[in-house]
């Protein structure tokens, strides 16, 4: 992959971090950084600068839509494609996700091809 990019996953789920990192240093050649509550997903994205985000719905200290709503409310990460990665699969869900500012929402189980060869596409046109 000729373009590679910086990936932050916002998740507390150990397991999920870890396929999805696995998935994309390993196979894709991404950097991949990984945070386990809101507060930490902000202060990396804010340091980091991302590529994409991949962030859960239901984290520790907070929401993924409220972490969604600081990404979005701020000129650093504004522009930065939030993904959400979720349990959670009702229509106003999605809805509600997509309203605050998410590019694009994966349910869990994590479907790794679905969700690579998204990120994959930002990779392609970048």
């Amino acid at each position: 992959m000729s373009n590679r990019l910086k990936i932050l996953i916002i998740d507390d789920d150990p397991a999920v971090c870890a396929i999805i990192r696995a998935r994309f240093e390993t196979k894709e050649g991404h950097k991949v950084s990984v945070a386990n509550t809101g507060d930490d997903g902000l202060a990396l994205a804010r340091k980091e600068k991302p590529d994409v985000i991949l962030l859960d719905w239901m984290l520790p200290d907070t929401t993924g839509v409220a972490v969604l709503e600081s990404l979005k409310g701020e000129n650093r990460t504004a522009w930065v494609p939030v993904y959400m990665l979720t349990s959670r699969s009702t229509m106003a869900d999605v809805e509600k996700a997509l309203a605050r500012g998410a590019s694009g929402y994966f349910t869990k189980p994590v479907k790794l091809l679905e969700i690579s060869n998204r990120v994959n596409r930002l990779a392609e046109a970048a």
